[in-house]
């Protein structure tokens, strides 16, 4: 596969290093010339209910799905301008937080939570880089729990995430796992990549080395 990067948020392609449509086209010519600019990346699934769904870089439950929900209401030139953002923090207003259960790696989790996401690559939402330590071709998951806390505290902690810095807040909770399961009191929607992809309960794995991608040389 080929990324090339026209949508609104594109993180795929910017994890696989292509920064524009020229950075592709480049990466593009180079393959039909030695075929050797080729990488084997992971990919996430999502299994709940009878349906399968694959994601390249970041699913989540929560305030977060609700985020990509308002966000995918708005016009296109709004979200590739800070829509991401802003639906973040009108999210932040409205969702009230959840009790969820997480069971990944052999540890349990119960707690009322914002959101969970669940990260193959580190960013989403045009650069929010919610899970900043992960990999793309390492075979595990990457998860950060953010647990409920003072709203206010919460409006302020929104600008470090470009920046992978809310993982020295208390509240929230990262580790990585090949599995993980997540329960709520109440169903919540789940997205991945962008899109809606199920609800809870839902179960969230890895598969290794299942993509093949065109990256530049």
């Amino acid at each position: 596969m080929l990324v090339a990067p026209t949508g609104s948020g594109n993180d795929f392609a910017k994890a696989l290093g292509i920064r524009n449509v020229d950075t592709a086209l480049r990466a593009w010519k180079q393959f039909c010339s030695d075929g050797k600019n080729v990488r084997n990346i992971d990919l996430g699934v999502l299994r709940g209910g009878n349906q399968e769904v694959l994601f390249c870089c970041v699913a989540g439950v929560g305030m977060d799905a609700e985020a990509n929900a308002r966000a995918n209401r708005m016009p296109t030139w709004l979200k590739g301008k800070g829509g991401y953002v802003l639906a973040a923090l009108q999210s932040l207003i409205a969702f009230k937080s959840a009790e969820m259960s997480i069971t990944a790696g052999g540890r349990e989790i119960r707690r009322l939570t914002f959101f969970i996401a669940v990260g193959n690559a580190q960013s989403y939402g045009g650069g929010m880089k919610v899970t900043p330590q992960a990999t793309l071709d390492d075979g595990t998951l990457d998860i950060c729990v953010v647990s409920k806390m003072n709203k206010l505290k919460l409006l302020c902690w929104v600008p470090t995430i470009f920046f992978g810095e809310h993982l020295r807040i208390k509240q929230v909770e990262y580790f990585q796992a090949k599995q993980i399961r997540i329960e709520a009191g109440r169903e919540l929607e789940v997205y991945a990549d962008g899109e809606p992809s199920g609800r809870t309960p839902i179960e969230i794995g890895v598969l290794p080395n299942a993509l093949r991608v065109i990256v530049p040389g």
